[in-house]
Formats: structure tokens, sequence, C-alpha cells
């Protein structure tokens, strides 16, 4: 991932999941890193629910990259596709293009380049060189069709969300659910939330307490 890439051993996993955040944020994906596979990161898109895949290089994108990345795509299943490497050479750009003609998959070819005046510590820029949505327009992607768990996550939040509503529990609506394993819902008063998530084979419910400051929220805990 050009200058900022790597962990000195070769293995561009760690530098990737330090950016993840802002990487999910480029892309216009709620991406929810869940493990590594192969010197890449997976994990799922919280949108659709659909895998994700995400692996890196540093220099230019090279064939063996592009390569080795699909086939790991492939044995994970992955609907949703990231390579990120410090320069996306225009024949590989054609290539995600061509990718990208099919329902299948969502490829996207980051560029990752070494901050401008910021140090050494300053965050990399990040830019799209091609997606779903055109060459360097992420957030027009078409978007892909939610799996089966997906709609089930959606069915049972909507479900959910109609009934605390009509206990007044929640202002939330039935459109504001998506596709994730998690739901969060508004209390009606403002720091508290209640969160509820299928994790590990279970189903949490969560009371968020973010008050103005860690007293408040201790009082708060304790008074529970």
């Amino acid at each position: 991932m050009a200058e900022a890439g790597g962990d000195g051993n070769g293995d561009p996993a760690p530098w990737l999941e330090e950016h993840a955040g802002r990487l999910g944020k480029a892309l216009g994906l709620d991406i929810e890193i869940t493990g590594r596979e192969a010197a890449c990161l997976i994990g799922r898109e919280a949108g659709s629910g659909h895998a994700v895949l995400v692996g890196g290089q540093p220099g230019p994108t090279g064939d063996a990259g592009l390569g080795g990345l699909l086939a790991r795509a492939a044995a994970l299943g992955a609907r949703i596709v990231v390579w990120v490497g410090g320069e996306v050479r225009d024949e590989h750009r054609d290539a995600i293009r061509w990718l990208n003609a099919s329902d299948a998959i969502a490829f996207f070819a980051v560029e990752s380049k070494a901050p401008r005046g910021g140090g050494p510590l300053a965050a990399p820029r990040l830019r799209v060189a091609a997606g779903p949505g055109g060459p360097a327009r992420a957030k027009g992607r078409r978007p892909l069709p939610a799996t089966a768990e997906g709609k089930a996550y959606q069915a049972f939040y909507g479900d959910l969300v109609d009934l605390l509503r009509e206990r007044r529990f929640t202002e939330a609506r039935r459109s504001s659910v998506g596709t994730a394993p998690s739901k969060t819902f508004g209390w009606g008063m403002k720091g508290y939330a209640v969160r509820m998530a299928f994790e590990e084979g279970e189903f949490c419910v969560q009371l968020i307490v973010e008050g103005g400051t860690k007293q408040q929220n201790k009082a708060v805990f304790d008074r529970l």
C-alpha cells in the first residue's frame, strides 16, 4: 500500500486493518472486519450482509496479486473484493471494470499514497481508482442484492421495529432496517440506546449508556 503499507514482514493485513475504517468511508461501504485469511482481511458489508475480502500489496498492482485475490475471493465466496495498492495499473483498471460487468461480484481498486507534508505518522491518502460505480465513484455503485441470511435479519428487525413503535419504545422505522445481524435502537432519551445482535449463535441485547461524562455514565450504571 505504497509508502505506508505493510508490517515490516511483507504482510499487508495489519496495515489494512489499521486503516479499515478510512477505507470503508472512501468506498461508501460499512465494512465489519471479522478476521484474517492468507494476509487478507475478511468481513461483511453491513448494508447487504455480503462477505468482504480486502487484500493489498506494496507498490504498483501486479497480475499475481490480482490472481491471488480472485482465488481467495472464490474460496471464501466473497461478493465484495477490495484491492489496495500504491498504484493501480491501467490494465488492471480494465480488468476490474470487466469483472464488475457481472452481478456476481463488486470489485474495488484503491490507491494508497503517502500524505502530503503530513509526516510519517499521518494517515495515507486513499483514492478509489476503479469500482462498480465507475472509475472513481464507488458510492454510485450498482447495489448488490441481499443474501438469504441478510433478508432474514431484515425481516426479523423490521417486525421488531414495528412492535417497539407500538409500545412507544423507539421512533425507528422499518425503512431504517438493513440486512446486518445487528440493530441499534434509540430509547427516546439522549445518551441511551439498545443494541440487539446475533453473535456466535446467540441473540444478545445490550444497553448503551453514553452520557456527558464518565462519572455520569458510572452513576447510571450503579443505579441500574
